[in-house]
């Protein structure tokens, strides 16, 4: 074998490795794009049935008033039970505590 020969072999194998590259760079780039396609829709879908069908309601209290996370989700707690008058039912309706950068809660 010449070293032209060889020459061309290595240029053939370096050709051969960018196109296997380019090809499973491009094969990525799809399968990222339709895993964000699906991974989106499915996020829709779940805010449309949560909005729909158990009505949660966002109730924003403003600034926290206590530094201690667990001492304000109990506060959230206390006030919703006061307004639905039982304590369990105040645990069942509460969804979510907003309790480090502002005081607020989400309940149903």
């Amino acid at each position: 074998i010449t070293s032209l020969s060889l020459t061309v072999l290595r240029l053939k194998k370096m050709e051969l490795s960018y196109l296997l590259g380019f090809r499973n760079h491009r094969s990525s780039i799809i399968l990222v794009v339709l895993s964000l396609v699906i991974i989106l829709n499915g996020q829709s879908s779940f805010v449309a049935r949560v909005g729909a069908e158990s009505k949660v309601h966002i109730v924003y209290l403003g600034e926290k008033q206590h530094d201690d996370p667990d001492f304000v989700t109990e506060s959230h707690h206390r006030m919703l039970w006061s307004l639905l008058g039982s304590q369990e039912d105040a645990h069942d309706s509460m969804v979510h505590s907003f309790r480090h950068g502002f005081s607020g809660f989400a309940a149903k």
